[in-house]
């Protein structure tokens, strides 16, 4: 953005003008784009722990933190989420539930992506899906993998553990 001040010197106008700039300046039009992946398998027991994508593929902001998982919102807007996981040999009984989650600034803002078991075989699963949310500046995005059994493993392949987030409107 731009500040301008005038002020009549003698009959004439002098104008300063500064520009503010830097990395908590966004322009309204700015794309801010994250997509990465995880190539590191994990067994996931009963419980809904995040989900590290450590393999970066585009980060416009850097906004997304390899280590703690977390996507800080660096601009407020709606955002879209596209997300993706593999299971590999996952012995199932119908019903079994697989789910990969959102959560803003701690709570469950959506299911992202599912997988029902129908049948009572050791399996391989992909399942992919997307959503929007209207997100503030500063709000805490995780992506979170829920499993109902034990000994799922969420596959090593970067091609199917994947997320992606974009802002698209204000």
């Amino acid at each position: 953005s731009t500040i301008l001040s005038g002020a009549s010197i003698n009959g004439g106008y002098t104008w300063d003008i500064k520009r503010i700039s830097g990395p908590s300046a966004i322009a309204a039009n700015e794309t801010v784009a994250v997509k990465y992946t995880t190539s590191t398998a994990r067994t996931i027991n009963n419980t809904t722990p995040t989900i590290i994508y450590e393999n970066k593929v585009l980060d416009t902001h850097a906004a997304y933190n390899t280590s703690t998982g977390v996507f800080t919102v660096p601009v407020g807007g709606t955002y879209i989420f596209l997300g993706g996981f593999g299971l590999t040999g996952v012995a199932t009984t119908v019903g079994h539930n697989n789910i990969l989650r959102v959560f803003v600034d701690g709570a469950l803002a959506t299911d992202l992506a599912a997988a029902i078991a129908t049948t009572t075989s050791s399996v391989t699963w992909r399942s992919y899906g997307s959503t929007s949310l209207p997100l503030l500046a500063g709000q805490l995005v995780t992506f979170r993998f829920y499993a109902d059994t034990t000994n799922t493993l969420l596959a090593s392949q970067p091609e199917s553990n994947h997320i992606s987030i974009a802002r698209i409107g204000l």
